[in-house]
Protein backbone atom coordinates (compact mmCIF):
# COMPACT_ATOMS: atom_id res chain seq x y z
CA UNK A 1 0.00 0.00 0.00
CA UNK A 2 2.78 2.41 0.79
CA UNK A 3 4.73 1.84 -2.46
CA UNK A 4 2.72 4.32 -4.54
CA UNK A 5 4.93 7.39 -4.02
CA UNK A 6 8.16 5.45 -4.53
CA UNK A 7 6.91 4.02 -7.85
CA UNK A 8 5.82 7.49 -8.97
CA UNK A 9 9.27 8.87 -8.08
CA UNK A 10 10.93 6.07 -10.00
CA UNK A 11 8.83 6.74 -13.10
CA UNK A 12 9.54 10.47 -12.87
CA UNK A 13 13.27 9.75 -12.61
CA UNK A 14 13.12 7.55 -15.73
CA UNK A 15 11.27 10.30 -17.64
CA UNK A 16 13.87 12.87 -16.57
CA UNK A 17 16.73 10.61 -17.67
CA UNK A 18 15.07 10.07 -21.05
CA UNK A 19 14.68 13.83 -21.51
CA UNK A 20 18.37 14.38 -20.71
CA UNK A 21 19.41 11.80 -23.29
CA UNK A 22 17.26 13.39 -25.98
CA UNK A 23 18.98 16.73 -25.46
CA UNK A 24 22.50 15.25 -25.75
CA UNK A 25 21.89 13.45 -29.03
CA UNK A 26 21.53 16.69 -30.99
CA UNK A 27 24.85 18.09 -29.73
CA UNK A 28 26.89 15.48 -31.59
CA UNK A 29 24.97 15.88 -34.84
CA UNK A 30 25.92 19.57 -35.08
CA UNK A 31 29.65 18.96 -34.69
CA UNK A 32 31.64 21.20 -37.09
CA UNK A 33 33.90 18.35 -38.17
CA UNK A 34 30.91 16.54 -39.66
CA UNK A 35 29.85 19.46 -41.82
CA UNK A 36 30.93 19.38 -45.45
CA UNK A 37 32.68 22.73 -45.49
CA UNK A 38 35.77 23.26 -47.60
CA UNK A 39 38.80 23.32 -45.38
CA UNK A 40 42.50 23.76 -45.73
CA UNK A 41 44.21 20.66 -46.97
CA UNK A 42 47.23 19.49 -45.05
CA UNK A 43 50.51 19.49 -46.89
CA UNK A 44 53.36 17.33 -45.66
CA UNK A 45 57.02 17.63 -46.49
CA UNK A 46 58.23 14.91 -48.85
CA UNK A 47 61.05 12.85 -47.36
CA UNK A 48 63.52 11.01 -49.59
CA UNK A 49 63.18 7.23 -49.61
CA UNK A 50 66.78 6.71 -48.41
CA UNK A 51 66.18 8.90 -45.36
CA UNK A 52 62.98 7.01 -44.55
CA UNK A 53 64.73 3.64 -44.81
CA UNK A 54 67.60 4.88 -42.63
CA UNK A 55 65.16 6.09 -40.00
CA UNK A 56 63.29 2.77 -40.03
CA UNK A 57 66.52 0.81 -39.62
CA UNK A 58 67.55 2.93 -36.62
CA UNK A 59 64.08 2.64 -35.13
CA UNK A 60 64.00 -1.15 -35.51
CA UNK A 61 67.50 -1.48 -34.01
CA UNK A 62 66.48 0.64 -31.02
CA UNK A 63 63.33 -1.41 -30.47
CA UNK A 64 65.35 -4.64 -30.71
CA UNK A 65 67.81 -3.32 -28.12
CA UNK A 66 64.95 -2.35 -25.80
CA UNK A 67 63.39 -5.80 -26.19
CA UNK A 68 66.64 -7.56 -25.28
CA UNK A 69 67.16 -5.27 -22.29
CA UNK A 70 63.59 -5.88 -21.06
CA UNK A 71 64.04 -9.64 -21.45
CA UNK A 72 67.32 -9.46 -19.52
CA UNK A 73 65.67 -7.52 -16.68
CA UNK A 74 62.76 -9.95 -16.44
CA UNK A 75 65.09 -12.94 -16.51
CA UNK A 76 67.36 -11.59 -13.78
CA UNK A 77 64.31 -10.63 -11.72
CA UNK A 78 62.87 -14.14 -11.95
CA UNK A 79 66.22 -15.70 -11.04
CA UNK A 80 66.63 -13.30 -8.10
CA UNK A 81 63.13 -14.04 -6.78
CA UNK A 82 63.77 -17.76 -7.22
CA UNK A 83 67.00 -17.51 -5.20
CA UNK A 84 65.30 -15.53 -2.45
CA UNK A 85 62.52 -18.11 -2.20
CA UNK A 86 65.09 -20.93 -2.18
CA UNK A 87 67.13 -19.26 0.59
CA UNK A 88 64.03 -18.54 2.70
CA UNK A 89 62.65 -22.07 2.34
CA UNK A 90 65.91 -23.70 3.56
Amino acid sequence: MGSGPSIAAMLQSLRNNRMLLKNKRGAFDKHPAKENKPHKKLKFKQVPKEQTEEFLEKFKAEKRREKYFRTFLWGTGVIFIGLVIYIISN
